[in-house]
């Protein structure tokens, strides 16, 4: 699950988790006592906003895992890396790796694939 979790949206995750911490504490200004109500509801955005790399990653491997159904069936499909897309198929020499379709030196992650 770890390979398809995006990098970009991981340090998002962490920079707004560190920038909204400190504008709390700006915003607290020194205060002690906070609602419970308030300690609550951050508490459970924090959670949400943690949790949104998994389900990134968690999306990104069913999309894989319906790629490799397709691929194992005889579907060819039409996969992208940056501006570049590939046509993918048993019937151009290209295999199964893991979680990758290859060809030659050429691997291409699965999740990143769609029905040509």
């Amino acid at each position: 699950m770890f390979e398809f979790m995006d990098q970009k949206l991981i340090i998002a995750t962490v920079m707004f988790l560190f920038v909204y911490g400190l504008l709390d504490l700006a915003n607290q200004g020194g205060k002690k006592d906070s609602s419970k109500n308030k300690k609550h509801s951050l508490g459970l955005m924090y959670l949400v906003i943690i949790a949104m790399p998994f389900i990134s990653a968690s999306c990104s491997m069913q999309d894989a895992k319906e790629s490799i159904s397709k691929f194992k069936h005889d579907v060819t499909l039409k996969c992208f890396i940056d501006e570049f897309d590939y046509v993918v198929s048993k019937e151009e020499g290209w295999s199964l790796r893991a979680n990758y379709f290859t060809k030659d030196s050429l691997l291409i992650r699965c999740d990143k694939c769609e029905e040509f």
